[in-house]
Parts: structure tokens; C-alpha cells; sequence
């Protein structure tokens, strides 16, 4: 899997990690009443329905993160410099 992963272009990856977090969820009733429980604990407000969205959406975007994390081992170090976001921090400097 994780070959795989380094090899499929990344939209095509991420949309079917993204459908395989879906499924997951749907297919993992102990997780589905975990994600419940704490979600209810940090989204007091939210509908039981939007708080199932969330929690199938965060597997979702789980599996898509795990399979982006398994691609940066065939990344060269100028295809992550491509890649990477960088933020500005006053007084540091990127000179070495």
C-alpha cells in the first residue's frame, strides 16, 4: 500500500483515501460511538448529525494525511522544498 501511495498522483490518492475514511467509519461501529462521545464533549452545540459529519469528515481527512505522510519517503529534498510551506518568524533567519 504504502508503494502504491508513493507512485499515484496526489488528487487521485487523497480522493480515494478520503473515500476509504469514509467507508472506514461507516464500518467501524466501536469507533463511530468513541468519535460520538468525545465529539458531543467538544461540540456541546452542534447536532447529533453534524457531529457524525465531523467525525466521518476527520477520518477522512486522517486517511488522506496518512497517505500524504507515506509519499514524503520518495520525495527528493527538492520536491519537499517545493512542497513545504514555510511561515515567516521575525528575527529567524533561513541563511546558514
Amino acid at each position: 500500500m504504502l508503494a502504491l501511495a508513493r507512485v499515484v498522483p496526489l488528487r487521485l490518492l487523497s480522493g480515494v483515501a478520503g473515500l476509504a475514511g469514509s467507508a472506514w467509519y461507516y464500518a467501524w461501529p466501536e469507533g463511530r460511538r468513541v468519535m460520538a462521545r468525545n465529539y458531543e464533549r467538544v461540540l456541546p452545540d452542534a447536532t447529533a448529525g453534524e457531529r457524525r459529519r465531523v467525525a466521518r469528515r476527520s477520518l477522512a481527512n486522517y486517511f488522506r494525511y496518512t497517505m500524504e505522510f507515506a509519499r514524503t519517503g520518495a520525495l527528493t529534498p527538492a520536491d519537499a522544498k517545493l512542497r513545504a510551506d514555510t511561515v515567516a518568524v521575525a528575527g529567524v533567519s533561513d541563511k546558514r
